[in-house]
């Protein structure tokens, strides 16, 4: 049988998550004009180069957060509660949403730690890197280290600086997720192709 994998998508509205999305799934992205995403879902094949069927990674793109997280938890409360893994996005152009991440992060510990083994799922942090002149935010590599350096439940324990116009970064990025679910998982098999909004998936 294959295996099905969900993640959750989420952080400040405007940085780019649906992009980075879409990127990965068709290898492409369209320049169009800013769209307020509301809540999408993406399957995404993923080639483990093992014996057995493809893997498919449901991804549940989800409206980015206006005011606090904690006000929005409950429009995916229900999401919560069944996805292997969450995905934060951020920019680098402004402190405020790499603020709006670790806010959701505490949520996370509080919504979903099992008390007894103290973990929470894997939290894979992707900085969209949107602008490389003076409008970059003034966060440095320290202040990522400093909040993911010593936490487990991240992948990789850093922050995955990505770009739009960069599938690869991309790619390796979700690969790193995808061994943290999958240990067997040897290298990179993401395939072009996703299919929006498709929600039944065969294992």
């Amino acid at each position: 049988m294959g295996k099905l994998f969900r993640v959750l998508v989420w952080g400040k509205n405007a940085v780019g998550k649906t992009s980075l999305i879409e990127q990965l799934a068709y290898g492409r992205i369209d320049d169009k004009p800013y769209r307020e995403t509301i809540e999408d879902t993406y399957c995404i094949q993923y080639d483990s180069n093992l014996n057995e069927k493809d893997i498919v990674l449901r991804v549940h793109d989800i409206g980015g957060v206006k005011n606090s997280p904690g006000e929005e938890l409950s429009n995916i409360r229900h999401l919560m509660t069944l996805v292997d893994a969450i995905i934060l996005v951020f920019d680098n152009r402004s402190n405020e949403s790499f603020e709006c991440c670790k806010a959701i992060k505490h949520i996370i510990e509080v919504k979903t730690t099992d008390k007894n083994k103290k973990e929470i799922v894997p939290i894979l942090v992707l900085c969209n890197e949107t602008v490389t002149d003076e409008r970059r935010s003034t966060l440095t590599p320290t202040d990522f280290e400093q909040w993911t350096g010593k936490d487990k439940c991240f992948v990789g324990n850093r922050v995955w600086f990505v770009n739009i116009r960069d599938r690869t970064r991309t790619v390796e990025a979700f690969t790193a997720l995808m061994k943290e679910l999958y240990k067997p998982q040897s290298k990179s098999g993401f395939t072009l192709g996703g299919k929006k909004g498709k929600t039944n998936v065969n294992q």
